[in-house]
């Protein structure tokens, strides 16, 4: 019954995102045709790693398209994220992707980029994305082996995009907001737990490398949404679920260092330039992937662990060994400097 009373709660709120997506779709249309102007619309729903990830998209289309309209179609949850794309003249929000499906045949867009793969469907409505020919190749099952999430989403869409570091603006004011929070001013930033258990790391270890950072007098702060850490030592400090995705950002920008497993917020990272540590090991059927463009992939800004096996299974010792030689390098650029 209450699985009956969510389906049913979730298509009226499609039908009403239908009509309210359609009207903002015409009104943008209306104003590109009044201004002679060319109109472009990203589609990427979620989640937050894919969106951030392909950040570059509409910087590059802005590069080649100076005076066009570019609209970028996503869940309400993430607007704020996409309104700081400052290369994107609007956020339209939508409830699924079934919106988009429901409203596609009924829209006319200069240029069109669905940075979803073939097969991308809402987990309640289980309608699929269905691509064209061209490249329905690339799919939910397959796209790491067309490389890393921009390179993967961006070739589904028809686009190529150069292998770029994605760029988040944080704004003045949620930086004040920050500042409120007693943040230490020297600090590593940790985020435990996905939102797929087959990238989550040992609660035990997190436990332990915790425990090694505060004996080693280093500030642990913990976001995310489920903390995995049970310390009540002064140089813990656990924010999971108090902080907004801009907030979080801000809080892993300043940050000296990020350990994480393969998540949202080690795209953020990416995205900010704080250095990474990112847990990895086998998923799905990809032995060995790379979410990651620009810095993060180049091992330029992080150190991906890649673990022959479950990223559970993944030794404490090796995490630690990439920490102490990050935060060694660290000092010996600040003594030089």
């Amino acid at each position: 019954m209450r699985q009956q009373y969510k389906m049913l709660t979730h298509r009226i709120k499609v039908t009403v995102s239908t009509q309210e997506l359609l009207w903002q779709i015409k009104k943008h249309a209306t104003l590109a045709i009044n201004r002679k102007k060319k109109l472009i619309c990203i589609v990427n729903v979620e989640h937050l790693g894919d969106i951030i990830a392909c950040e570059p998209v509409a910087r590059i289309l802005r590069q080649r398209n100076p005076e066009a309209i570019i609209l970028w179609l996503t869940k309400d949850f993430y607007a704020p994220l996409v309104k700081t794309f400052t290369h994107v003249d609007a956020v339209l929000t939508l409830e699924c992707l079934t919106t988009w499906l429901r409203i596609k045949p009924r829209t006319v867009f200069d240029e069109l980029y669905e940075l979803h793969p073939h097969g991308k469907l809402c987990p309640i409505c289980k309608i699929p994305l269905v691509k064209s020919t061209t490249n329905s190749h690339i799919t939910t099952e397959n796209y790491y082996d067309y490389g890393n999430l921009l390179q993967a989403f961006s070739n589904s869409a028809n686009i190529h995009i150069e292998d770029l570091t994605p760029r988040l603006e944080i704004s003045e004011s949620v930086k004040l907001e920050i500042c409120k929070k007693n943040i230490p001013e020297s600090y590593v930033v940790i985020h435990t737990q996905s939102n797929e258990s087959a990238r989550d790391w040992q609660s035990e270890r997190w436990q332990q490398l915790v425990d090694n950072l505060i004996t080693n007098n280093i500030n642990v702060v913990e976001i995310g949404i489920t903390s995995s850490i049970n310390c009540d030592a002064t140089q813990y400090l656990c924010l999971c679920n108090k902080l907004s995705i801009l907030e979080t950002a801000e809080v892993i920008r300043g940050a000296k260092l990020f350990i994480g497993i393969d998540s949202g917020p080690a795209h953020i990272a990416n995205a900010v330039g704080t250095f990474g540590i990112i847990l990895m090991g086998h998923y799905r059927k990809f032995r060995q992937y790379c979410p990651y463009s620009g810095a993060y992939a180049d091992g330029t800004n992080a150190d991906l662990i890649q673990h022959d096996g479950l990223v559970h299974e993944l030794p404490l010792n090796i995490v630690w060994a990439s920490i102490i030689r990050r935060l060694s390098s660290s000092r010996a650029d600040s003594d030089g400097s």
